[in-house]
């Protein structure tokens, strides 16, 4: 894990370190740079982890057979049939993080929309559209 340092951390310091004896070869010899090259390999791989996608994102398959592509847009995660009878309808507007999610869902065979919420457990995802409240149904979908 890399280490901060004044708000700046050893993966991004190894990183420039690793970058200035790239382009100076006058700074290193070939076994050094191998293993700067390796090092700076390894704090790129772990710098990213930050930037990996929510779990919700992908293509997930519904019940009824259709594929449902969740996607990023906005602030928010937007699913959209892409195929199937209801192909190229919205299903779905939500925000969180991790495995809870909530927003609005919408029923594509008559276009109602309720509120609702999703939580991603391993490869299935369980989506909850309530009408006030108290009058709610689940699907599961499962990731493809």
């Amino acid at each position: 894990m890399p280490v901060v340092h004044g708000g700046v951390s050893s993966a991004a310091t190894l990183g420039a370190a690793a970058a200035f004896c790239l382009f100076d070869p006058e700074q290193t010899t070939e076994p050094a740079m191998k293993t700067i090259l390796i090092a700076a390999a390894a704090a790129m791989a772990l710098g990213t982890s930050a930037w990996a996608a929510e779990p919700i994102v992908g293509k997930w398959r519904a019940p009824g057979g259709g594929i449902v592509q969740v996607s990023s847009c906005g602030g928010a995660y937007c699913a959209e049939v892409i195929s199937g009878q209801h192909k190229g309808k919205s299903v779905g507007r939500m925000t969180g993080s991790g495995a809870d999610y909530e927003g609005e869902v919408t029923d594509p065979r008559d276009d109602r929309t309720y509120n609702g919420n999703a939580v991603v457990k391993g490869g299935k995802l369980e989506l909850t559209g309530c009408a006030l409240k108290i009058f709610c149904k689940t699907q599961v979908w499962v990731k493809l």
